[in-house]
C-alpha cells in the first residue's frame, strides 16, 4: 500500500486543546457578530409594492397575493432558470432539493415558500417532474417581476457588464452554464449579482434571507425575497 506523508502539525492532545480554546473564542465572536447582523437585517425598512404582478403556475395565472396561499408571508426563491436554459442551474437545483421537506416547517410558521423563474411554465414543470419535486414553481416569463426586483437584466446589459471580467470568471461559471444548456451571458442575465437594474444598485430593494425556525438568526441568501401581507400600508409588501 502506498503511503503519503503529511506536513500538517501533529501535537500532543493538551497542546491541541490549548490551540482549540484560542480558536473557540474567535468562533464565539463570529457567532455573536452573525447574530447582530441578522438582527440588523430583520430591522431593515420594507418597500411598498405598487405594481400588480401575475405569474403563471401549474394552477394557471395567479396574482402575487394569491401565491401567499393563506399565509401572512411569502418566500420567493429566484431560481436561475431562464428562457434559454435547457435545465435549471445545478447549484440552484441542489438547494431546491431541500424545499419539499422544508415547506411544512415554514407553513407551521405562517410562511409559504415558492420558486420563481423566467423560463416558460411548461419548461419549469417538466424539469420539476424530472427532479421529483412538488413545491410550487411560478413563471415570470410574461411579467416584469424578475426585472423589477433586480433578478434579471437584458442580454445586452449582461454582455456589457461581464465583458471586462469575462477572462477572470472561474471555470465553474462556464461549467454551470454548460450544464444548464446555455452560455455565460444568457446564464448570468438571470443572476441578481450582475443585474444592472438601477434601483437594485442603489439598494432600494435588497433580496433577503430565510428566517430560521427558531427565529434566532437569518441565513443570508441573495436569491430570496420575502413578501409580507401583514403591513397596514399595503396588501403586499417587500420586506427583509
Amino acid at each position: 500500500m502506498q503511503t503519503t506523508m503529511t506536513t500538517h502539525a501533529i501535537v500532543p492532545r493538551d497542546e491541541w486543546l490549548a490551540a482549540r480554546a484560542v480558536l473557540l473564542e474567535r468562533e464565539k465572536q463570529h457567532t455573536q457578530l452573525g447574530d447582530d447582523l441578522a438582527r440588523q437585517r430583520r430591522e431593515l425598512p420594507w418597500v411598498r409594492l405598487e405594481k400588480q404582478y401575475r405569474l403563471r403556475t401549474a394552477s394557471g395565472s395567479q396574482t402575487l397575493a394569491e401565491l401567499f396561499d393563506g399565509c401572512s408571508q411569502l418566500l420567493v426563491y429566484h431560481f436561475m432558470f431562464g428562457p434559454s436554459y435547457a435545465d435549471g442551474c445545478p447549484v440552484n437545483s441542489s438547494i431546491a432539493d431541500a424545499f419539499d421537506s422544508l415547506i411544512p416547517h415554514l407553513n407551521a410558521r405562517d410562511v409559504t415558500l415558492i420558486a420563481v423563474s423566467g423560463a416558460p411554465i411548461e419548461k419549469l414543470l417538466a424539469y420539476r417532474e424530472r427532479m421529483g419535486w412538488s413545491f410550487n414553481w411560478a413563471s415570470s416569463s410574461q411579467s416584469d417581476f424578475n426585472a423589477d426586483l433586480g433578478f434579471s437584466s437584458s442580454l445586452e446589459q449582461t454582455r456589457e457588464a461581464i465583458e471586462p471580467m469575462l477572462a477572470d470568471l472561474p471555470p465553474v461559471a462556464f461549467r454551470n452554464a454548460k450544464k444548464a444548456g446555455t452560455d455565460i451571458p444568457r446564464k448570468l442575465k438571470n443572476d441578481s449579482a450582475l443585474s444592472r437594474i438601477e434601483f437594485c444598485r442603489t439598494a432600494t430593494i435588497i433580496p433577503i434571507g430565510i428566517a430560521s425556525i427558531h427565529e434566532k438568526n437569518i441565513l443570508a441568501n441573495e436569491r430570496i425575497t420575502v413578501f409580507d401581507a401583514r403591513a397596514a400600508i399595503s396588501p403586499v409588501t417587500l420586506t427583509r
